[in-house]
This record gives structure tokens, sequence and C-alpha cells, in this order.
């Protein structure tokens, strides 16, 4: 699936030179078939720590590419502060009108859509049936996100706002979710 703004989405069939993402905390995305983007081949995923930070870190790459694209500064440096459940709309909106959802984040990872729902941005994902849901923690995902939002300066502009970021990440075939906020304090 393709968006206007493809050139700053991971797709796993990029080299660094196609998509050059200096936000990124990822290594360079790997080509190898089956391998989640930015993950080499040999890397052992044994713990449930691993396994969030293979689906994290293409998120937390999207992420940054969705605030440069939603103009978050132009926004929040406005003269007029607009309220938190504001900011979290117009954001909504802008990324909507910016990406078409469902996107394949990685091999196993969808991006549903996103949302606002007051004062929270809503970020819901899809973990497909190749992982097994037993192997993430809702501790170890929210620490992976939390530290990767948390580097990022238009994240953290969301967050000075009063913005709640929102993440449920749903497991196909199952009814198992994980659910987690990520606040100013959480920084």
């Amino acid at each position: 699936m393709t968006t206007p703004n493809d050139d700053h989405i991971p797709n796993g069939n990029s080299t660094p030179d196609d998509h050059p993402t200096p936000n990124t905390v990822a290594p360079a995305p790997c080509a190898t078939p089956g391998q989640p983007v930015g993950w080499p081949a040999s890397q052992q995923r044994k713990s449930g720590r691993n396994t969030a930070l293979r689906i994290v870190i293409p998120v937390v790459s999207i992420l940054a590419a969705v605030g440069a694209s939603v103009g978050v500064r132009a926004l929040l440096n406005s003269n007029a502060e607009p309220s938190p459940a504001a900011i979290a709309s117009d954001a909504a909106k802008q990324v909507n009108e910016n990406y078409t959802f469902p996107l394949d984040v990685d091999d196993v990872t969808t991006w549903d859509k996103v949302s606002a729902n007051g004062a929270e941005l809503d970020y819901q994902y899809t973990i497909n049936s190749s992982v097994d849901p037993n192997s993430l923690t809702k501790e170890d995902l929210r620490a992976s996100v939390r530290s990767n939002v948390c580097q990022k300066k238009d994240s953290r502009d969301l967050l000075s706002k009063a913005v709640v970021m929102r993440y449920s990440y749903w497991f196909d075939g199952t009814d198992r979710t994980i659910d987690f906020s990520i606040t100013e304090g959480d920084c």
C-alpha cells in the first residue's frame, strides 16, 4: 500500500539512501526475507523486550514522519494556545489526510488508524499471527514506546501541550490487546 509520503515510510524493500530518516533510532534496514525492517537476520529474538523492539522501532519511525507531515510545530508555535483536544483533533485529521490506512509498518505490524478522543491521540495497531502474543508484555512494549516517543522533539512538543498519546496493539487471531498511554510525565 502506498501513501503520498512513501519516502518517509520504511517498507522493508528500501535502502538507507532511498529513505533517509535522520530521527530514526533503528539500524539500517535489512533486505533479508522474513526479517523485520531494521534488524539483521542474525539477531536473536528470545525475550519479549526484543519482540517489543522489533515492533516499536518501525512504528516510532513512522511517528517521526507523522510529526513532520502534520506540521505540529506550526500548530504549537501559534500565538493563540489551542486546547489539548484541538491539538489532538487537528493532528489526527492531518495524519488521516496524508496517510491511507491500514498501513503496513513492517512484516508483523499494521498501523490501523489514528484518531482523537478529547486530548488523546489514539494510535491503533494489529500484530499479525506470526508473533506469539505471550512473547510481549505490556511493560516491555510500553517501555520501548516511551523511550522512543520521548526522544522525538515533535512527540515531546505534543505531550508538553497536555496531549496524551494512547497506543493499542491487537494480536490478530486472538482476543489479546495491549493498551497504554504516554504522557508528558513519562518523559
